[in-house]
């Protein structure tokens, strides 16, 4: 006979239904933990939700008065608890239930964007990681994951935890082989198919059609893959000797590589492309970097800070390049023709990015 715990089933909403606070929080995740439950994903994503809007309500109180008590918490209970404890139960209790979250990516996509963003990099990078040994689902939908993760990251300017995230995930052993065996099979079928029809061509017409058929789709082939496995990006490119099977087996960490190193020059420096509203910008919160003067582009024996000394070692250890800015060429060019041919014009200034980052700068 099966004891009662056993079939014990939380109902829909069980985790976030009223009264919601850190307490009653606590008491229903304590009660899943020592029960045997039937936890599902809704479950999971339900718990995630539940905390995530906790940890809104206690940022609130923290950027009006925390230390302010209201007459419905006369005994101080709601200010008793931290962001980070909530976060640190999230944590608990995705891992206590591993095996369900490794199958369902909806999962990490609501720890990912449910507001306020997770803080955690440990737990963001091991959930990714994780996901991407899983050999289910698409490999489109597993590089928008990642998209998010590293987005994530880059909010808090974490860029060692998003290099650190690419090892993880695209450059794994079991994802290098999952990429490797789509671009081999898609290309097998493709010449099977095209060599099948340029068969036909040749039975029904020509050997010279099925020829002329078969160089016409050789040449799709090979135009569609330089545009999905492209060689050189706005701001990095691939070393010119690389390898073409590097090239597409690798072909989306270039990308993600080239977020992070945009995103770098945009919210950490003053360059040509920002200058026009670097009055709303601050020096990083970041404990390895002190200066905001520094140039990615200078040789090794120049560099005074450790985050231009991450990059480079990253660059170097990845077979990339920084590529020469647009405007960067342009502003040069106008200084050796002394303007001419040349019309200054103010750039734009997009209001909600100036928002964002006062916002920024005030949290």
């Amino acid at each position: 006979m099966k004891s009662f715990p056993a079939l014990l089933r939380l109902s829909s909403g069980y985790f976030s239904k009223p009264p919601l606070n850190y307490e009653t929080l606590n008491q229903r995740l304590t009660f899943a933990l020592k029960n045997k439950v039937n936890v599902t994903p809704d479950h999971l994503t339900d718990f995630i939700k539940a905390g995530r809007k906790l940890e809104l309500e206690k940022l609130n109180q923290n950027i009006y008065n925390s230390n302010i008590v209201t007459k419905d918490d006369f005994l101080g209970i709601r200010h008793k608890y931290s962001i980070s404890d909530i976060e640190s139960k999230i944590a608990l209790f995705l891992k206590s239930n591993y095996s369900i979250v490794a199958q369902k990516d909806s999962i990490i996509k609501a720890y990912l964007l449910t507001e306020p963003k997770p803080t955690n990099p440990k737990m963001i990078i091991d959930l990714l990681k994780d996901s991407f040994k899983r050999d289910g689902g698409d490999i489109a939908s597993k590089i928008g994951l990642l998209n998010v993760a590293t987005k994530v990251l880059l909010y808090d300017k974490d860029y060692y935890n998003a290099f650190n995230l690419i090892d993880c995930t695209i450059l794994s052993e079991e994802w290098i082989k999952r990429k490797w065996e789509s671009i081999v099979y898609g290309n097998m079928l493709y010449l099977v198919g095209l060599t099948f029809l340029s068969s036909v061509m040749a039975w029904s017409y020509s050997v010279l059609i099925g020829a002329l058929w078969f160089l016409c789709g050789t040449a799709l082939k090979v135009g569609f893959s330089k545009i999905n496995y492209s060689k050189q990006l706005p701001r990095l490119s691939w070393r010119p000797h690389v390898r073409v099977i590097h090239r597409c087996v690798r072909n989306d960490e270039l990308f993600i590589v080239n977020k992070i190193i945009t995103h770098f020059e945009e919210h950490s420096e003053v360059n040509v492309r920002n200058f026009h509203h670097s009055d709303v910008r601050i020096v990083p919160k970041l404990n390895m970097l002190q200066r905001n003067d520094y140039i990615l582009e200078l040789p090794t024996e120049n560099a005074t800070s450790e985050i231009e000394i991450l990059f480079r070692n990253q660059l170097n250890k990845r077979r990339m390049v920084l590529n020469d800015l647009q405007e960067e060429l342009m502003f040069l060019d106008y200084w050796l023709v002394q303007g001419e041919d040349y019309d200054w014009c103010e750039p734009d200034q997009d209001p909600a990015e100036i928002i964002k980052l006062e916002t920024q700068k005030r949290t």
